[in-house]
């Protein structure tokens, strides 16, 4: 897969470069309908300097053959993500400083991007779902569904999630769920600063 490496727009706030990880690297691979868990702390290059990865089969076609599998891989600066032929699944990634909370003001950022480096033909359609949860223990969430192969940018705006106190996140979880056999990369996740958001 192929993909620029890319920079962060000025003025945006880094949430994970993938450019860091002990136990999200190489990563993990599920080879039964279920999930697993992986969790990074002090790293660099992710807010709060903490990572829980989670790979989750929801279908393997072939108990004894299919798997999905997940990691990242620094030296790239990428998140992977691969599937087996007749494997269905999708990759979780969580930050809240380990549990104490991210606590980080919000106000002034205008939405929040994830930069898929690169996605195949089998991956698609696929969607890309942002929960956030406030200090206050509200969530909420918002699907985008990805309709075409290869590098893609997806921008979630924080206006449209009214019922949050943006003053005070405390947790954000991205949900990535290719199709069947599908392969995909991610290079970032940032939030977007003030100015017009892009077509």
């Amino acid at each position: 897969m192929l993909g620029g490496l890319g920079l962060p727009p000025a003025g945006a706030l880094v949430i994970d470069d993938f450019r860091s990880g002990v136990a999200t690297a190489p990563g993990l691979t599920q080879r039964a309908v279920g999930k697993r868990v992986a969790g990074d702390s002090a790293l660099a290059g992710v807010l709060g300097g903490g990572r829980r990865l989670g790979v989750a089969a929801a279908r393997l076609r072939i108990a004894a053959h299919d798997a999905v599998s997940s990691g990242v891989v620094p030296e790239a600066g990428r998140l992977n993500y691969a599937s087996t032929e007749g494997a269905d699944g999708r990759v979780e990634l969580n930050y809240d400083a380990n549990g104490r909370g991210l606590n980080t003001n919000w106000r002034a950022e205008r939405g929040l991007a994830v930069e898929v480096a690169d996605a195949d033909a089998a991956a698609v359609p696929y969607t890309v779902t942002l929960v956030l949860a406030d200090g206050e223990g509200r969530s909420t969430s918002a699907t985008q569904t990805v309709t075409r192969a290869g590098p893609h940018r997806i921008e979630f705006r924080l206006s449209n999630l009214r019922s949050l106190d943006l003053g005070r996140i405390r947790s954000l979880t991205i949900v990535v769920d290719p199709g069947e056999a599908g392969d995909l990369q991610l290079k970032g996740i940032q939030t977007l600063a003030g100015g017009a958001t892009s077509p």
